[in-house]
């Protein structure tokens, strides 16, 4: 009874200066086929610096993939002289770039005055003052049944947000946290309206607040903006200009998120307790809550169907599922014949023993 996500998230874009969030630290990277401009957002002065790449055009074929699982961003092309690709990641004290395959002459990068040239298999790491990388762990993640492939252009222009959102709440676990409070300016306006509308649970609303956040906070593939870029009138004029780390737009989006389908009070949880009607089915995994339980569930025509519960430690807790469900069972193994509970009755956990849930019914 395993409740698992085979999508892989590598949203990846052909077009030449498309901006990419480096996981795993504050930077951005806009990525030309010959140019990589670095911009660190957690500063308000947009600290920056830029390499040079020494390719020969034209380029066929250019693409730029982001991938989170791996926590790395892979650039490649076939260009005049075949066919090269490197990735670039966030190391311990930098950036650290890595070629994966390039031509026999290798693949020189300048910066500033400084050059060098990496072979296959070889890599250089940046070294960046007050470089902070966030700890990798295995990250929570949602599926909304969409398996379409992530080309970024053609998600941009379709804006279903089954297709983003899994991209959004995975990249907002990967930043380094930030500091500061003042985010509801700017942008942020939009950030706020939709946790007003989860906190009101206004599940008819909240997409078109989210897709409203996406249009008006972010550039390239869900690179944050503390002032918009797309310029589509919905900002009250006092907000136009904000001065703060846009990061905090994408540190804060993942309990806003994640409030959707999972919340957690106390010893009280609810499963998709402010569940859009644009997400009748899904799932979601690696949930980690304050007490170290880890919990995969997944939910179709709009009602909870399975729960996987490993608890961190020993304790009694409280299952709040939707209106329309009345009881369910719990099994300790997947052979046992189970218990059947009410809405509200208490749960008993123990550290490390699983427990199974289904049979929800109303």
């Amino acid at each position: 009874m395993l409740i698992e996500i085979s999508q892989r998230l590598s949203p990846f874009s052909h077009k030449p200066g498309n901006f990419f969030l480096v996981p795993g630290s504050s930077l951005q990277v806009q990525v030309f086929p010959t140019k990589l401009f670095f911009t660190d957002l957690s500063v308000s002065e947009n600290a920056s610096f830029t390499v040079d790449v020494d390719l020969q055009g034209p380029h066929k074929d250019f693409t730029v993939e982001q991938n989170l699982e791996k926590g790395e961003i892979s650039v490649f092309s076939h260009t005049k002289e075949g066919f090269v690709r490197y990735t670039i990641a966030a190391g311990e004290k930098g950036i650290e770039l890595f070629c994966e395959k390039v031509f026999p002459r290798g693949l020189t990068f300048h910066i500033g005055n400084e050059k060098f040239t990496l072979f296959s298999k070889d890599s250089r790491l940046l070294e960046l003052p007050s470089f902070e990388k966030k700890p990798s762990y295995l990250a929570e993640q949602i599926s909304l049944g969409v398996h379409k492939k992530q080309n970024w252009e053609q998600i941009s222009q379709r804006k279903q947000l089954c297709e983003i959102l899994p991209i959004w709440f995975s990249l907002s676990q990967t930043v380094p946290l930030q500091k500061g409070s003042d985010s509801y300016s700017g942008t942020g306006f939009f950030l706020r309206q939709c946790e007003d509308l989860v906190a009101k649970g206004e599940k008819l609303r909240i997409c078109d607040g989210l897709l409203q956040f996406f249009d008006g906070a972010f550039e390239g593939v869900l690179a944050p903006r503390c002032n918009e870029v797309n310029f589509l009138g919905i900002l009250p004029k006092s907000l136009e200009k904000a001065s703060f780390s846009s990061l905090l737009l994408l540190q804060k989006s993942y309990p806003l998120l994640r409030s959707l389908f999972f919340k957690e009070e106390e010893d009280v949880f609810s499963f998709v307790p402010c569940l859009p009607p644009e997400f009748p089915a899904g799932r979601m995994t690696h949930v980690r809550t304050s007490d170290g339980d880890v919990i995969h569930f997944e939910w179709s025509k709009k009602l909870l169907r399975r729960v996987i519960w490993i608890p961190g430690r020993t304790r009694k807790v409280f299952l709040h599922t939707p209106s329309a469900i009345d009881s369910f069972r719990i099994r300790a193994s997947l052979k046992d014949r189970g218990q059947i509970f009410q809405k509200g009755s208490s749960i008993a956990l123990e550290e490390k023993k699983i427990l199974y849930f289904d049979h929800f019914q109303k």
